[in-house]
């Protein structure tokens, strides 16, 4: 195939890495609804500091938010990225890929290319081309290839994972494999449409059940009075034994992705417990941690000032958009008298209006840091932590983010939970 032209609708933590790397090779346009967005990455600024200026300003790739005008009709190619979350009622929203369909069948035409990557339901992707493409459906390559982006992951990035690709054509397929094997060598050509989008649920549905077993494995652990991670130590000398950890589940992914199964197995009739009672688990988890953690501050009668470091949804991102650390920081926000230590200034102010921000040099007006997540806005190493126990023999660190593996030379004011 020559002259292909791509187009990327979403340029969240999926499709600007996917732009950013096929750019190199085609000429890209990404669109977003998000007008700050478009405008800081015209700049060479991405908000959550994953790439710097020079990838961003590739000479083939194009910024826009006015589909109707800056896309050019000579696309051939149509890359959809947008997010599928969840309702308040834990029920798959499609409102964003609704809308990315009725954009790109504006513009699409005979021959041309249409790939979905956000995550759907099995038989979701075909579903809504036929409705939302309508006529058009039958004369396009449809394709599902699910995206594997783990944000804050740099080991695992876009040219070293395995992708997925499924067509209804031969030469969707072609295409597909023809475009990301610019990225990665490891291509997987998946029987059918469906088979592609149920294997992307189950990724993340299997994680999660997993992280639930240990979840509830730690709940039975700290009743016993056993050290949960000792136990997963003595465990993983095991060659088969897998390598979860406890702990809470955030993000875009993991704890979303369920859902969208859990809702098609009730249209099938079929029982998923095992699936929702994982969810109910991880989702419940937090106030576990929050337990934990006022069961430690009782321990003495000191009055506690907490500074809670970190509210992104996991170590290494940027990111509080469901996130179970926000949700602990309020939660304890309305017992204690808790601060946050958070030097990121650009999260969305709905999210952390309110909240008493404190830099790390007025440390010392605290006696417990709680450390729930770490990046580069967030930055305390083992000699501050030691520092800060130093300060005063009633100051203590709670460590959920399970960075400092040393323990700390097991001091008895240092807990990981």
């Amino acid at each position: 195939m020559k002259n292909i032209n791509i187009c990327i609708v979403g340029l969240g933590y999926v499709g600007l890495p996917l732009a950013i790397q096929l750019s190199k090779y085609y000429s890209v346009t990404g669109f977003d609804v998000d007008i700050e967005r478009i405008s800081s990455l015209r700049k060479g600024f991405d908000k959550n500091y994953e790439y710097s200026k020079k990838d961003l300003l590739r000479k083939k790739l194009y910024y826009t938010n006015n589909f109707e005008k800056d896309v050019s009709s000579n696309c051939n190619v149509y890359i959809i990225t947008v997010p599928t979350p969840v309702d308040k009622k834990f029920k798959p929203d499609l409102t964003y890929l609704r809308q990315a369909f009725l954009r790109v069948e504006k513009i699409i035409k005979k021959n041309d290319t249409l790939i979905v990557e956000s995550t759907v339901a099995p038989g979701t992707t075909e579903q809504l081309a036929i409705k939302f493409l309508r006529k058009k459906y039958k004369d396009i390559n449809l394709c599902f290839c699910p995206e594997r982006i783990n944000p804050g992951d740099k080991l695992h990035t876009i040219n070293k994972i395995a992708k997925v690709i499924s067509s209804n054509t031969d030469h969707g397929n072609r295409v597909c494999k023809l475009i990301y094997s610019k990225i990665t060598k490891n291509i997987f050509i998946a029987d059918s449409i469906k088979t592609a989008e149920m294997a992307k649920i189950i990724e993340n549905t299997q994680r999660d059940v997993n992280i639930a077993l240990m979840n509830e494995f730690s709940i039975i652990c700290k009743k016993l009075n056993i050290e949960t991670k000792a136990v997963l130590d003595a465990c993983n000398t095991k060659w088969n034994s897998l390598n979860f950890f406890p702990g809470l589940v955030g993000g875009h992914c993991v704890p979303v992705d369920p859902y969208y199964l859990i809702d098609k197995c009730k249209s099938l009739g079929v029982s998923s417990k095992i699936i929702t009672g994982s969810r109910v688990i991880n989702e419940h988890y937090v106030y576990f941690i929050k337990d934990q953690i006022l069961k430690i501050l009782n321990s003495t009668n000191v009055n506690k000032k907490i500074l809670f470091c970190g509210l992104a949804f996991k170590n290494n991102v940027v990111d509080v958009r469901n996130s179970k650390n926000l949700e602990l920081f309020k939660i304890l926000e309305k017992i204690c008298n808790i601060s946050a230590y958070d030097e990121y200034k650009k999260y969305p102010k709905k999210l952390v209006k309110n909240i008493k921000f404190e830099n790390l040099s007025n440390i010392r007006k605290f006696n417990v840091l709680i450390i729930s997540s770490i990046n580069q806005f967030v930055k305390l190493d083992k000699k501050q932590i030691l520092n800060f126990l130093s300060i005063s023999k009633n100051n203590i660190v709670i460590d959920l983010a399970n960075y400092y593996s040393i323990n700390l030379k097991r001091n008895d004011r240092f807990f990981s939970l």
